[in-house]
């Protein structure tokens, strides 16, 4: 079984900009023209903390008869608490620093994006 590109996921420099930028746009718009309910997930920097009590996502998804993206606000994390201690725990411990996606994977092929040592 191979694995797809189901959507993407943004975050800022800017620890109060939340908005999609062009660049970021163009490449969800295309994976939303390719992929059915393809999904864009941007980082609200501003809800992360060592004590974090809610999720920091903003998300996203294409509508494939309309070609545009519509947000979604009912998200429900799998396992709430631990999912939120962990990434509470991912910034308390600094691990964000060793963490690889694919972008990074496509610079330098030998790094791996799923994670699996983390």
């Amino acid at each position: 079984i191979g694995l797809t590109v189901a959507g993407m996921y943004h975050a800022h420099d800017n620890l109060r900009d939340n908005h999609v930028d062009i660049f970021s746009q163009k490449i969800a718009d295309k994976i939303g023209d390719n992929v059915p309910g393809a999904v864009l997930v941007t980082l609200d920097s501003k809800k992360l903390s060592l004590n974090v009590e809610t999720h920091a996502l903003i998300v996203q998804q294409h509508d494939n008869n309309s070609g545009k993206w519509r947000k979604v606000d009912n998200i429900k994390l799998e396992h709430d608490n631990v999912t939120l201690q962990c990434a509470a725990a991912v910034i308390h411990k600094k691990i964000y620093r060793d963490l690889v996606d694919f972008d990074m994977h496509l610079d330098d092929i030998s790094l791996d994006y799923k994670n699996v040592e983390l």
